[in-house]
């Protein structure tokens, strides 16, 4: 009667996909449903109703009632809703081969998952064969071909774009540092005059040339980072989904 959807998964679904505790699997083998509603989860138990909807003086009602049964319900990860409805991981319910046997509901293949051998991967040419197997005749064959998903794993997209950033600041910071310090060298030549004038070596002025630079490349990292904290901070409060995610 709500948003919920609930979708019935095999035994190696729920087995190697969800990868259910003890707990869970005690639910899904009373023939019990997992949802990821805290509310019904918390519940301990829902009656699953067959009924039928008539129009009567224009409107839908309720009519004949086909069956009543009381299940066992527990509660999903925000990870296993995911996995079994990425578009309403807040709203989604889960019930295995006993469950369904139980109610009499009929099932549907709606997603199959199709996994390698240990240490294999998925080539183009088989991702090709198998789209072609599966096509939907009644589909754009495009279309079609779009609904057969390969999953590689975690892939950055932007390395090469973060190098590149990084080799753009580090060379801003050079030129800032050595601008910086050129300034603050040329203001000194009079105090690193006196100091060759008292018999200082090249090598110490050096050394203080370097000191300057470095002090300067110090405050800038602290006062960036320092920044960059502040920001990433603001961020993560205003935006309540990265927290949600990270957790």
């Amino acid at each position: 009667m709500g948003s919920t959807s609930v979708r019935a998964l095999d035994d190696p679904g729920l087995r190697d996909v969800l990868r259910l505790t003890r707990d869970q699997q005690r639910i899904v083998a009373a023939g019990g449903v997992l949802t990821s509603v805290p509310a019904s989860a918390s519940a301990g138990s829902l009656t699953w109703v067959r009924l039928d909807y008539i129009q009567k003086d224009g409107a839908t009602v309720l009519g004949r009632e086909w069956s009543r049964r009381t299940l066992p319900v527990g509660s999903l990860t925000r990870e296993q809703a995911a996995f079994v409805d990425a578009y309403n991981p807040m709203g989604t319910a889960v019930i295995g081969p006993v469950g369904t046997r139980a109610l009499g509901l009929e099932r549907s293949a709606d997603v199959v998952m199709v996994r390698p051998g240990d240490g294999d991967a998925v080539t183009d040419a088989q991702r090709d064969a198998f789209a072609k197997a599966v096509a939907d005749p009644s589909m754009d064959e495009q279309l079609s071909d779009e609904n057969v998903r390969v999953e590689r794993g975690f892939v950055d997209q932007y390395d090469r774009l973060r190098w590149l950033l990084v080799g753009t600041v580090v060379l801003l910071i050079l030129v800032a540092t050595t601008t910086a310090t050129a300034l603050s060298m040329g203001e000194t030549q009079r105090d690193l005059a006196t100091l060759a004038a008292i018999g200082s070596t090249g090598r110490l002025r050096r050394w203080i040339a370097a000191a300057q630079a470095g002090s300067l490349a110090l405050i800038g990292a602290l006062v960036g980072l320092a920044v960059a904290a502040l920001l990433a901070a603001l961020v993560v409060r205003t935006n309540p989904t990265l927290t949600r995610r990270s957790t």
